[in-house]
């Protein structure tokens, strides 16, 4: 009897055991199904963004190709006038080149006798420039006055030197060419 009670409640384990796995295996076909169910989900919500981004280019696409295209003309006359521009620069290029060329055909041309006369006549210059220039002086000069005394050179005016006022030691310079000493508002002297 014990045998038989006890067949008969391992009997009634292993249904117990059959019946857990039973509802083991549904559940995990269910959660199975459930997951491949949060998947399509997830796909649907993927599938709906991708839907409404594709209805969205389709409703810009007619203003996009409009934008497009104007640049496209844009870029075009971008090109043309780029090429016009560059027309006009080289039209004025050529233009002075070719007054260039006749002002050059113009000229008298110059002999080999003539390029020596001119650089006779410079050296001729060079040498009473020099006898012109040709001084030598150290001079002295003391400023007592309330002006200041300009030395300027009589070739091209260019300050030499400046004797400030009430300057009591005497100045001392060289003079090697003639100039022109300026007491403005009382006296010039030209040497």
């Amino acid at each position: 009897m014990l045998v038989d009670h006890n067949l008969k409640e391992l009997h009634s384990y292993e249904l117990k055991l059959k019946d857990a796995e039973e509802k083991r295996e549904k559940f995990e076909e269910y959660a199975a199904q459930l997951a491949e169910y949060n998947s399509n989900i997830a796909l649907i919500d993927h599938l709906k963004e991708d839907i409404k981004r594709r209805r969205k280019a389709a409703q810009d696409y007619p203003s996009l190709q409009r934008q497009y295209s104007k640049a496209i003309k844009l870029r075009q006359e971008f090109r043309e006038a780029e090429a016009i521009q560059l027309y006009d620069t080289l039209l004025e290029k050529k233009n002075a080149w070719e007054q260039q060329k006749k002002a050059l055909a113009d000229f008298i041309p110059i002999s080999s006798e003539d390029i020596k006369k001119v650089e006779k006549l410079e050296e001729t210059l060079y040498h009473i420039k020099q006898k012109r220039f040709a001084m030598d002086i150290l001079a002295q000069l003391k400023n007592t006055g309330w002006r200041d005394i300009e030395i300027k050179a009589l070739s091209d005016h260019r300050i030499l030197r400046i004797i400030h006022s009430k300057n009591f030691d005497f100045d001392e310079f060289s003079i090697n060419e003639p100039v022109e000493i300026d007491v403005p508002g009382v006296m010039t002297l030209r040497a």
